[in-house]
Order: structure tokens, then sequence, then C-alpha cells
């Protein structure tokens, strides 16, 4: 059986033409429509932006399809399906990122920023920075709107494009109240971690792995059971995924994520690591890392004591060992979702993946 980590590399390296293609079609169409060349612009820098990343939505969109035991002759438009999931996926980081303030994505520039940088080029008036958040909002929606139309059109049984059409909605419509709770308690002073594990649920792991998987699915002509039981499947492990990310975004090298280390504690974010570390530290401690919080920057002195104090206090183990536990329970799900020994493996290596991951 193939690992996860070498089914994300193959599958992006099968996604890459529809991926192209998608965009090459889109660039034809307002340019049929005589539409000026900011607009293929804005595709263009879609395509760019959403050209990076690991591509496991996409991957997962293929997997649940295998899983339902989809027809091998539909492979063509099940990874159109996939690519315009990651394409929707893309839209969200470029607005998560204005509204997180974040100048950096992937390395490079986030989006509204490579936008302001444009302004002396193009020689526009007004603020470089509204342009940059204008701009990419627009092609945030855009890109959402390219996508869903890409879903709507595939060619595969009606009943099922219409099903896996209203289910991505739903996906995103949860994925959008999941920021919205997001943006409350990180204005809070005090937050729960019941309420940290709700923006896990609902902002994370809906759109992150069970919505890809259930959509997959639905296209493959699963049944209501298969999808709900791959749906707490991906819950499990949507939520220890995110709680990693936080943990990789304390612990993990700058290099390999694509954004400086340390950023999620400069930035005051609701984690759990925080939130456990504040939690079961002793207060001279404590008092450190409330200074540190939310000031924009750190030492690269501050953030290793930072670490040491996570585990010192119990806290980093505490936090790893609840992802054990959420990965634990999505295993347990396992042979609900699927008697083939094969497809068993795979799954078990996508659920550890969840938690060993370097990005």
């Amino acid at each position: 059986f193939m690992r996860a980590e070498e089914s994300l590399q193959t599958y992006a390296k099968e996604a890459s033409d529809s991926f192209e293609g998608i965009f090459d079609r889109e660039q034809a169409g307002f340019q049929a429509l005589g539409m000026p060349d900011i607009v293929r612009e804005s595709v263009s820098s879609l395509r760019d932006f959403a050209s990076g990343g690991k591509r496991m939505r996409g991957a997962l969109v293929l997997l649940g399809f295998n899983i339902a035991g989809g027809d091998p002759a539909f492979k063509e438009e099940l990874v159109k399906a996939s690519n315009a999931y990651e394409i929707i996926h893309s839209c969200l980081l470029i607005h998560d990122d204005i509204m997180d303030r974040d100048k950096t994505r992937r390395g490079g520039d986030a989006l509204h920023v490579a936008f302001a940088k444009q302004v002396p080029k193009r020689k526009l008036s007004g603020s470089p920075g509204h342009y940059g958040l204008s701009m990419a909002i627009n092609t945030g929606d855009l890109g959402a709107f390219l996508a869903l139309e890409n879903m709507a059109s595939l060619r595969l049984p009606a009943d099922r494009v219409l099903e896996a059409t209203r289910k991505t909605l739903e996906i995103f419509k949860v994925t959008a109240g999941g920021q919205a709770i997001d943006l409350e308690l990180q204005r809070r002073s005090h937050v729960t971690e019941d309420e940290v594990l709700a923006i896990y649920e609902f902002k994370t792991a809906w759109y992150s792995v069970a919505g890809p998987l259930e959509v997959g699915a639905t296209l493959g002509g699963a049944d209501q059971g298969l999808t709900r039981s791959l749906h707490q499947f991906g819950i499990w492990l949507g939520k220890a995924f995110q709680l990693e990310d936080d943990l990789l975004g304390l612990f993990g090298d700058s290099r390999i994520l694509g954004k400086p280390t340390g950023s999620d504690l400069v930035e005051g974010k609701k984690t759990l690591i925080l939130l456990k570390l504040l939690e079961m530290s002793p207060p001279d401690d404590q008092k450190f890392v409330l200074e540190v919080l939310g000031h924009g920057r750190i030492s690269h002195k501050s953030l290793q004591k930072v670490r040491d104090i996570a585990e010192s206090s119990g806290a980093l183990k505490y936090c790893r060992e609840l992802g054990e536990a959420m990965v634990g329970k999505g295993k347990d799900l396992i042979p609900d979702i699927t008697a083939d020994q094969e497809m068993q493996h795979t799954l078990r290596s996508l659920a550890d993946f969840m938690i060993g991951r370097s990005s």
C-alpha cells in the first residue's frame, strides 16, 4: 500500500495538468468576454498562489472516491473536482491572511501584500495597502466562484454532482462559521479548552479532512452510512491535524513551515498549546509568557524559553497525548468505513500522518 506522504506526492503530480487546464480555460473565457487584462492577471495570481502547498485536501477527494468504489473511468473528472476543492482552500487562505494580518504565506508574500507591491509599477493612485487588500479579497471571491462552477459542471452522474456540490457548499458554510468563532475568541481575554476545540472542529476539521473525503465518496456513489462514517473519521483526524499544526507553529522549523516559528505566539492566537501552557505552568513562567504574548516579535532566546516552559509544565505532553487519542478514535472507525485491508492500511497511514508531519 502507498503511505500518506507518497500518496500526496503522487497525487500532486497527477493533478498538475488538470489544475493548469482549469486556469487556462478560465483565462480563455474571460478573454472571449473581452474583459481587460487585470481580470486575467487576477486569475494568474490565484493560479500562482494555489500552486503551492501539500495538496492534501485534493488527494482526500480522490481517496474518498476510491473508498466508495468509484468507477476508474471517471478518474479525470475526479481530479478536476479535487482541484476545484483545492482552489477553494486557497481562497480561504487568501482571506485568512487578511483577517490575521499575516504578511507571508508558503515562504513568500501573502497575496494582499503581493498586490500592494504592484501599485508603483502600475502607477496607480491611492493607498497601496488598501488596493492590495481589495484585490486579494476579490481574487479570493473570484476563485471560489470559478471552483464551484467547475464542481457543478463535472461530467459525472447528475445526482452525484448535485449532491457533491451541495455538500461542498455546506462544508464551506460551516467553515465560515468556524472562522467567526475564531475571530471572536481571539479577542477575548479568556477562552476554554472546549472553545478552542470547537474552532479546530468547525474551522479546520470539516473542510480539511472530513469534507474532501465526503465529497469524493459522494461522487463515487457512496451511501449515507459510508459518508457518515467518513465524516466522523475526518473530524477526529482534522482536529488532530490542527492541534499538530499549532504545535509545529511553536516547535517547527520556519524554513519548512514557510512562516516564522512562534508567529502564533507573537500574534497572541488562542491555540490549545498556549492555553495549556498558561494553565499548567508556575506563576513566574506564566508572567514571562504573557509578556511576550501578542507583542509582534520575539527573540530566538525568548522563543526557546517558551518552548522549555511548554515542555517542563507538561503542556506539550498533554497536547501530544490528546492528538494521539484523537487519531486513535479515528482509527477505531476504519473497520466501519471499509473491509478492504489495503485501504485500511492507507487510512491508518493517513491517521498517523496527521500527527507525524514536519510542515
